[in-house]
């Protein structure tokens, strides 16, 4: 335990380094339709979505930038296909001295599905139903999950608590490198299956058959499944 806690902290203090000598120089605020499915495509900084009595998405993002000139070149594009809306965050999102951050903050629609692609920076939902997260450095936190929840995260912890009412048809979690954590209600029924190559492995609630598969895994950390 004490080793992924470490993989976290490092994580957080690159992503710290990163950003810490970037100031806030914009903020963007917007409302946009939205189909079934939410896909997120984020490239450096924090993803924060909440399920909402809302009937549209609600955008509040605040970029980060040595410059205003960078911070300029930060923006946002929907585009919408077979009931995929795609939000797209673009910027100079790499290089010596261009690497602007953002911090992105969402309200969704209850029953729309959420799909993230994070390539650095911490990713955060609540009371969303279904919902995945792809990211590639940083951690992901999904509180009040409602259905289907899917995390491969490659560099990262991954913590999900499940709502009391979740009622879905499967759980995935993977994270190469960090721990991998799976909070189930008492209540909630699942076919449990942990893995671990390099961590340990505690399942603490009841594994049923019959139920829902949830499969929680790590190449390199601990994996758990408690109540919760």
């Amino acid at each position: 335990m004490e080793r992924n806690r470490g993989f976290s902290a490092i994580f957080d203090w690159l992503l710290a380094r990163a950003t810490g000598m970037r100031t806030p120089r914009r903020r963007i605020q917007a409302t946009f339709a939205v189909g079934p499915r939410l896909e997120v495509h984020i490239g450096a900084g924090t993803c924060r979505i909440v399920g909402a009595s809302v009937t549209a998405v609600e955008l509040d993002m605040t970029v980060k930038a040595f410059t205003d000139e960078e911070a300029s070149r930060v923006s946002y594009t929907t585009q919408e296909r077979d009931g995929i809306t795609k939000l797209l965050i673009d910027g100079p999102f790499s290089g010596s001295r261009n690497l602007a951050t953002v911090d992105l903050a969402l309200r969704v629609p209850r029953g729309v599905r959420v799909d993230v692609h994070s390539s650095m920076g911490t990713v955060k939902a609540q009371d969303v139903d279904q919902i995945g997260v792809h990211a590639s450095m940083g951690a992901v936190e999904i509180a009040n999950a409602h259905a289907d929840t899917y995390v491969d995260a490659q560099m990262g912890a991954v913590r999900v608590a499940l709502a009391p009412d979740w009622r879905g048809s499967g759980i995935a979690l993977n994270a190469s490198m960090g721990a991998a954590t799976l909070l189930v209600p008492a209540g909630v029924h699942l076919n449990c299956e942990a893995t671990s190559s390099l961590g340990s492995v505690k399942v603490g609630v009841g594994s049923y058959p019959d139920a829902p598969t949830a499969r929680v895994s790590t190449s390199m950390g601990a994996v758990r499944i408690a109540p919760g």
